[in-house]
C-alpha cells in the first residue's frame, strides 16, 4: 500500500515532529546546496556510499519514470515523500527532492546477516534538482552491508545493486 508522507496519518503525529523533520531537512538541502554551488557533483563517493546519476528531464519527468519503472518491476512503493512540499508547508523553499522508498523483500536476507542494516533499508532512491541538472541519488547496498558488519559480496547484495542500477538507468532515461 502506498502511503502519502502528508496525509492526515502522518500528521497524526502533531506538529513538533513534523518541525523537526522541516529543519532536518533545511539543514540537510543547505548543505547539499552550498556543496553543490561550490565545486561539481562527483557521480560516486564510496567513502560515504552515495551513487548518483545525472537523468535527462526534469525533475515531475524523471520522477514518473521512476515510478513507471517500478510499476513494471512489480517492486512495491511503501512511501515516497515530496520534501518540496513539506518544506512549503513549513515556510521553507527548496527545490524540488523526492524519496522513494522501495522493494524491503530484496533486503531480508541483509537484515538477516545483520539486523542493523534496516536502519538503512528498505531501499531509497533520491530524485533531485542539482544546479547541474536533475539527479537520482541512493546508497550503494556494498557499502550499506559493510557498515554494518555483513559482506558486501553478499550474493542479495550483487541483486540489490543490480536492482538499482536497472531502476536508476531507465528513471534516468539512458
Amino acid at each position: 500500500r502506498e502511503n502519502d508522507m502528508n496525509s492526515s496519518e502522518f500528521k497524526s503525529g502533531g506538529i513538533a515532529p513534523c518541525l523537526a523533520l522541516c529543519c532536518l531537512l533545511a539543514l540537510l538541502y543547505t548543505g547539499i546546496a552550498s556543496e553543490t554551488q561550490a565545486k561539481d557533483i562527483p557521480m560516486n563517493d564510496m567513502q560515504n556510499g552515495l551513487m548518483r546519476k545525472k537523468a535527462h528531464g526534469d525533475l515531475d519527468t524523471v520522477w514518473k519514470r521512476l515510478l513507471d519503472t517500478l510499476t513494471a518491476a512489480k517492486a512495491p512503493v511503501f512511501a515516497t515523500v515530496d520534501h518540496k512540499a513539506n518544506a512549503q508547508g513549513a515556510g521553507l523553499d527548496m527545490t524540488g527532492a523526492r524519496v522513494i522508498f522501495g522493494n524491503p523483500a530484496v533486503g531480508t536476507a541483509l537484515m538477516q546477516a545483520a539486523p542493523e542494516a534496516a536502519l538503512d533499508l528498505p531501499l531509497k532512491i533520491l530524485v533531485w534538482e542539482s544546479p547541474d541538472g536533475v539527479m537520482l541519488s541512493w546508497s550503494d547496498p556494498a557499502w550499506i552491508a559493510a557498515r554494518y558488519g555483513a559482506d558486501p559480496d553478499l550474493e542479495v547484495v550483487k541483486k540489490m545493486r543490480g536492482l538499482l542500477e536497472k531502476l536508476t538507468n531507465a528513471a534516468a532515461g539512458m
